[in-house]
């Protein structure tokens, strides 16, 4: 149960069952460099205190300093309050949210993770995305595009979660793309991928998205949720994301 007695949320959960599924001892050493950043007595501080108290500004040292390193095991002792913290909105490191989970990634996930570990990570994927879908425009004020591309960066199940966007409403998903692709042009992004930081992914992983983006398919339905749309300013907004992924697909260069 949430505060107050509530039932948690589905992504509340999910951060639950990573605080039960990564409750191992700290680690001997945080995977990271001490010289910058975070210095000794951050470590110190970090190690010691219970990873559900930590403060964000505790994470955000942490992502601040080089990797130096990183295994799954600790990467995985900070994992829960990271989850917890892009679950409440907040922005865990400098940069952006696109590369919060990239050192799941730099510890070649998900080899050398136990299933029930790898459970945890893809099931708080799974419901971040359904929370994102049913409130597009204000969720942790991240788009569809910057939340696949943290998914890739993690070399989480990407294939999967298309899966669960094909299977979702086609409102849901256009109002999603259409925050995603809101102002932009035909040349500001990379074929179909929105974000820069896509070019620090995997190369299957982003084939696999700008596929996904760029299949007459998607645009279509897109097109007949704007035809389904009620409230006006959806139908706008749906309107020129339609547009934009309309060039994206018949366009050869985002084909190769």
């Amino acid at each position: 149960m949430g505060a107050g007695g509530e039932p948690l949320t589905p992504l509340q959960q999910a951060v639950e069952d990573a605080y039960r599924v990564f409750c191992g001892p700290p680690p001997d050493d945080l995977g990271v460099c001490d010289c910058c950043g975070l210095g000794p007595h951050d470590i110190r501080r970090i190690r010691q205190v219970p990873v559900r108290d930590l403060d964000l500004d505790d994470i955000w040292k942490w992502y601040s300093s080089a990797d130096a390193n990183l295994s799954s095991e600790k990467v995985g002792y900070l994992l829960p309050r990271i989850f917890d913290f892009l679950a409440q909105g907040k922005c865990v490191c400098a940069i952006g949210n696109q590369i919060a989970l990239r050192r799941i990634g730099a510890t070649v996930y998900p080899h050398g993770w136990t299933s029930k570990e790898q459970q945890a990570v893809e099931g708080f994927l799974a419901a971040f995305l359904d929370a994102l879908l049913v409130d597009p425009d204000t969720f942790n004020e991240q788009t569809l595009d910057e939340f696949l591309c943290m998914a890739a960066s993690a070399n989480a199940d990407i294939p999967g979660l298309l899966r669960l966007l094909d299977a979702a409403e086609d409102g849901y998903v256009a109002r999603a793309l259409s925050v995603a692709t809101e102002g932009l042009g035909t040349i500001d992004c990379f074929g179909g991928l929105v974000d820069p930081f896509w070019s620090d992914t995997p190369l299957a992983l982003q084939d696999a998205v700008r596929g996904w983006y760029c299949r007459p398919e998607l645009c279509s339905r897109v097109e007949q949720a704007f035809f389904a749309e009620t409230e006006p300013e959806w139908q706008r907004r749906i309107s020129n994301a339609a547009e934009v992924m309309r060039t994206w697909w018949c366009d050869p260069d985002v084909h190769g």
